[in-house]
């Protein structure tokens, strides 16, 4: 069973302040943390019915659909507008794809638009959208209507290269419990080929073990390592750890382990250790692991650095330096666990107009300091999508008192 070396709970004095204090009596040094004032914070209970404090803020819908670094793409009146210069100046597209899905922009600005079963690319110009080649997992090019390109949990803006080349992968998250086929994608030349480098109940290993799960969750690559990491659900030895290795142009798969221990969800690394969110809801507890990779194999050596409270589940993990979140999954309340300068997770969630909804992920931070976030009612196509569902974070935590400057790099 997991050990549960838990981080000291060591409170900074300015959370206790933020709880119990005025305005005037609140230690703000260097502007860390500005209390919200709009409204008295709420008490949220844990298992053993401890208050902690909480904040409601409200978040506004936006019409930007994406962001990174100096680039925006946002969708006005039918028209996809992209900025490569946070919004100083202007490029316009009508908007022939339809539904947005997913967005990922490349190191010069140009960027890849994918609808519902297709994938486009366009230039930093902006001029006109191509649309990507895309290619299954035994080499033959898709074309049909089934919604490839969803996902839920990875907002990764990864640059990493391999054989020199910059490489993106993401996943695709409809399996088979919604009639699709769940697989990891790549691209090498910036969006105008596609390919399928691991399908669900296609791959095997190196052992000869099918991948075989509902669907996978996350995956990311280990900066400046060939290697792969993926994981997947949703019940008993449909979760799978696995790690991909690149060798020579192409990709070999390893099933880490499997079973309903291994039900992670988003990954993130911070040499030497890979984190995982993990959803034991129903069978264990639910919080962000970590381990060291070389310990990765034996779940024995994964240690908590959160655990939840009330055992609801979580999906996916931020880290934006002085700010680090981790977002629950849409079975319950909209909120989003907090930690501010190294302060224990457990500190502060925010709560979002009290609505039940998927946090389906956070965006990284743009260099003006902008955080996306986008939202639904669930786990289906219509709340997938971006269009309409995109809403400004950062906004909502300046609006609610926090510091939001030292967001911008």
């Amino acid at each position: 069973m997991i050990r549960k070396r838990f981080l000291k709970l060591i409170i900074p004095i300015i959370t206790i302040c933020i709880w119990g204090c005025t305005k005037d009596d609140i230690i703000t040094d260097n502007l860390d943390f500005i209390p919200f004032e709009s409204s008295s914070p709420t008490k949220n209970s844990d298992s053993t019915g401890t208050s902690t404090p909480s904040l409601a803020i409200n978040i506004l819908q936006t019409d930007i659909l994406a962001t990174s670094e100096d680039n925006i793409l946002k969708l006005v009146d039918g028209n996809l507008m992209m900025s490569n210069d946070l919004g100083t100046t202007w490029k316009s597209l009508k908007n022939t794809i339809g539904i947005i899905s997913y967005v990922h922009w490349f190191k010069d600005g140009s960027c890849l638009i994918c609808g519902r079963s297709k994938a486009y690319w366009v230039d930093k110009t902006f001029s006109r959208l191509e649309e990507s080649v895309v290619y299954d997992y035994d080499g033959r090019i898709i074309n049909d209507s089934s919604p490839h390109f969803y996902i839920t949990l990875h907002g990764h803006e990864n640059h990493f290269e391999l054989d020199g080349k910059e490489t993106h992968i993401w996943p695709d998250y409809f399996g088979e419990k919604d009639g699709f086929i769940s697989r990891i994608w790549q691209t090498t030349d910036k969006g105008k080929t596609i390919h399928c480098i691991c399908k669900n109940k296609e791959t095997k290993d190196d052992e000869n073990r099918l991948i075989s799960c509902r669907h996978f969750h996350d995956c990311l690559l280990r900066k400046g390592t060939n290697e792969l990491y993926i994981t997947s659900g949703d019940s008993n030895n449909q979760c799978q750890l696995i790690r991909g290795t690149y060798t020579e142009g192409s990709w070999s798969f390893h099933i880490i382990n499997s079973g309903k221990l291994f039900k992670f969800d988003g990954i993130n690394i911070e040499e030497p250790y890979i984190y995982f969110v993990c959803d034991y809801t129903g069978y264990g507890q639910t919080g962000l692991l970590k381990v060291d990779f070389k310990d990765i194999e034996n779940i024995d050596n994964y240690e908590y650095v959160y655990t939840s409270p009330t055992n609801e589940p979580m999906t996916k993990s931020y880290d934006y330096g002085y700010y680090k979140m981790i977002s629950y999954d849409g079975s319950v309340k909209s909120k989003i666990l907090l930690s501010y300068n190294g302060s224990p997770y457990s500190d502060k969630i925010i709560l979002f107009d009290g609505k039940e909804g998927t946090i389906s992920y956070l965006s990284n931070c743009n260099n003006d300091g902008l955080i996306l976030l986008r939202r639904g009612d669930g786990y289906n196509i219509s709340d997938l999508q971006l269009n309409n569902h995109m809403y400004n974070l950062t906004e909502g935590m300046k609006n609610a008192g926090f510091n939001t400057t030292i967001l911008k790099k």
